[in-house]
C-alpha cells in the first residue's frame, strides 16, 4: 500500500468519523431543546395539595328534592261499633264492674277505644292532607365538559318504597303531635295525666300509621359548586339536572348518571382500579354534610369541598359481584358519590358506604365502588368520559405554577376565567400568580421551546462540554489508527456477514491484499 494511498484512507475515516461525530451532536442537540422524545417514565405521584386544586373545580353537591301530599282519614265510630260499646258498658254496670253513671261509661268507652283501636274506630269521609318534602344532599363529579355528572344511585335516584316510608312515618309524627294538641288543650291551661296522654298516643299512632297514604312523588335533582350554598337553597340556586341511568343501591352497583344543561364544565380523569396495590394512597374529595353546613362555620365555607386521605386496605367484591375498594379514608353522610383518586389524580372508585355495627359506623372501614362500575353504567346511559378544555388548561397553569413560571400561568388562568367563569381555585391562584409576579419571583420561560431560560442554558452547557469530550475521543481514536500494525503487518480488517450477530454484521480477518477499509450489508 502506497503512501498516498494509505493518506486517503486515513482521510476516508476522519471523514466518516467527523460525519458520525457531527450526526450524534446533531442528536444529542436536539435531545437538548426537546425535539426528540425521551424515553417514557412512570408518573410521579402528585401531592394532596395538587390532586385537591386541579380536582375539586369538578366536585360538586347533589341535592334529590322530592315531595309528596300525605293524607289520613279522620277516625270515625261506625254504628255497629257504637252498638258493640254500649253492649260493653251494659254488661260492666249489670255485672256491677261499674257505676251506672255517664261518666263511668264515657270512661270504659274511652279504655276500650284506646286498648284497641282498630277494633273501633275505622277510616271517616275527611281527610287530612300534610305536604312533605325530603331533601337529601350528596357528592358527584363531573365527567364530561358537557354536564355529565357521576354520583351515587342513593343519593339521586332513591327506591321509591324507601321515600315513601320514611315520608310516612315523618307524617304519622307530624299527624300524631297536631292530634295531641288539638285533643288535649284545656281553656284552664290544665293537663291531663301522663299514663293518659301516653295511652291517646299509643292508640292515635296505631290508627295514622295503619291509614296513613303517601301520594305521588315529585322528583328533582340539582347540583351546585363554587358558591355558598345549603342542601335547602340548592333547590333554589343550583342547577337543575336530570337522571340518565342508576343502577341498584349498595351491596349493588350503586352509580348513577345525571346531566345537566351546561358546557365547558372542569372535569376529573376516569381512571381504573385494577392497577390498585392494598397499601396505594387513596384520596376522597367530598362535602360531607356535618363539616359543609356547620353553624358554627361561614357560609362562604360551604363551596370549600373537604379532602380526606388513606390507604387502600383492601380489594373485595359486592354480593353481587362488582369491584369494591376498601379505605380508611374518612367518609361519611354527605360523601357519598364524591370521587376518589389515586396518586395520579385518577378517579378510581366513588365514596359509597360505611361499615356499621348495631347501628353506629365503624371508623376506617369505608367502602368504594369501583370505575370499573362506572364505566359500565356510563356504557349504560350513552355517555363517554372526556376531560374538557378548562381542566386542561388549569392543569397546565398549575405545572407553570409549581415551576414559578407565573405570568405563563396568568396567562392561562384567565383563558380558564374566561371558559368557565367563577371557579374559586382559578381567583384564588390568579391572585397568587399576580402577588408573585409583583415580588420578583416569576421566572421567565423559552417561548420557542416552552423550557424555562435556566433549562436551556443548562442544556447549552451540557451539549458543549459533550462536543469537547467526542472531539478528544475522535481525535485520539483517528491517530491510534493511523499507525502501523505491530503484530501483523499488511493485515486489515473488512465487513463480512454473520448469522449470529445481533445486526448481522462481524468483524472477520482479511488477507493484505484486501486492507482497505469497506463493509458489506446483511441480507
Amino acid at each position: 500500500m502506497s503512501a498516498e494511498s494509505g493518506h486517503t484512507q486515513a482521510a476516508t475515516r476522519r471523514a466518516a468519523c467527523t460525519a458520525w461525530l457531527g450526526g450524534g451532536l446533531a442528536v444529542i442537540a436536539l435531545a437538548g431543546c426537546g425535539g426528540t422524545a425521551a424515553a417514557p417514565t412512570a408518573q410521579a405521584p402528585l401531592k394532596a395539595s395538587r390532586i385537591f386544586a386541579q380536582s375539586k373545580p369538578a366536585v360538586v353537591l347533589v341535592v334529590s328534592d322530592i315531595k309528596a301530599d300525605v293524607t289520613v282519614p279522620a277516625p270515625t265510630i261506625t254504628a255497629e261499633k257504637q252498638q258493640a260499646l254500649a253492649q260493653l258498658v251494659t254488661a260492666a254496670v249489670t255485672q256491677g264492674r261499674i257505676p251506672d253513671t255517664q261518666q263511668a261509661a264515657d270512661q270504659l268507652i274511652a279504655q276500650a277505644i284506646l286498648g284497641d283501636p282498630l277494633t273501633y274506630l275505622s277510616p271517616g269521609d275527611t281527610q287530612r292532607t300534610l305536604s312533605l318534602e325530603t331533601i337529601s344532599q350528596g357528592s358527584g363529579f363531573v365527567i364530561t365538559p358537557q354536564g355529565d355528572i357521576v354520583t351515587n344511585a342513593h343519593v339521586a335516584a332513591p327506591k321509591d318504597d324507601d321515600i315513601r316510608q320514611h315520608m310516612a312515618l315523618s307524617a304519622v309524627q307530624a299527624f300524631v303531635d297536631d292530634d295531641i294538641k288539638t285533643t288535649f288543650k284545656s281553656p284552664d291551661g290544665s293537663a291531663p295525666g301522663a299514663d293518659v296522654v301516653a295511652a291517646f298516643k299509643r292508640a292515635d299512632t296505631a290508627f295514622v300509621a295503619k291509614y296513613v297514604a303517601v301520594g305521588k312523588l315529585s322528583k328533582a335533582i340539582f347540583t351546585a359548586s363554587g358558591a355558598a350554598v345549603s342542601a335547602a337553597s340548592a333547590t333554589a340556586s343550583g342547577t337543575p339536572a336530570e337522571l340518565v341511568t342508576a343502577g341498584e343501591e349498595f351491596p349493588g352497583k350503586d352509580v348513577a348518571v345525571i346531566k345537566t344543561e351546561q358546557r365547558d364544565l372542569p372535569t376529573v380523569p376516569l381512571g381504573d382500579e385494577a392497577g390498585l396495590q392494598t397499601g396505594d394512597s387513596l384520596y376522597v374529595i367530598g362535602y360531607p354534610a356535618a363539616a359543609t353546613f356547620n353553624d358554627n362555620l361561614s357560609k362562604q365555607s360551604q363551596s370549600e369541598p373537604t379532602l380526606t386521605s388513606g390507604v387502600l386496605s383492601a380489594t373485595k367484591a359486592a354480593a353481587g359481584g362488582s369491584s369494591v375498594l376498601q379505605t380508611d379514608a374518612a367518609f361519611s353522610p354527605g360523601s357519598s358519590g364524591g370521587p376518589v383518586f389515586d396518586s395520579k389524580g385518577d378517579v378510581v372508585g366513588i365514596a359509597t358506604a360505611s361499615a356499621t355495627d348495631q347501628g353506629q359506623a365503624v371508623a376506617g372501614e369505608n367502602f368504594v365502588v369501583g370505575a370499573s362500575v362506572i364505566r359500565e353504567l356510563l356504557d349504560r346511559g350513552h355517555v363517554t368520559p372526556r376531560q374538557g378544555q378548562v381542566s386542561q388548561l388549569l392543569a397546565q397553569a398549575l405545572d407553570d405554577i409549581d415551576a414559578e413560571h407565573y405570568s405563563a400561568a396568568l396567562t392561562v388562568l384567565r383563558q380558564v376565567e374566561a371558559l368557565s367563569p367563577g371557579i374559586t381555585v382559578v381567583t384564588a391562584e390568579m391572585a397568587t400568580s399576580q402577588r408573585e409576579i409583583s415580588s420578583g419571583r416569576d421566572k421567565p420561560v423559552d417561548q420557542a421551546s416552552g423550557l424555562p431560560t435556566t433549562t436551556l442554558a443548562a442544556a447549552g452547557m451540557a451539549g458543549v462540554i459533550t462536543l469537547l469530550a467526542l472531539c478528544a475521543l475522535a481525535a485520539l481514536v483517528l491517530r491510534r489508527r493511523e499507525r502501523p500494525a505491530a503484530s501483523a503487518p499488511g493485515q486489515g480488517f473488512t465487513w463480512a456477514p454473520s448469522a449470529t450477530s445481533g445486526d448481522g454484521l462481524t468483524w472477520t480477518a482479511a488477507p493484505p491484499e484486501a486492507a482497505p477499509l469497506h463493509w458489506t450489508p446483511a441480507r
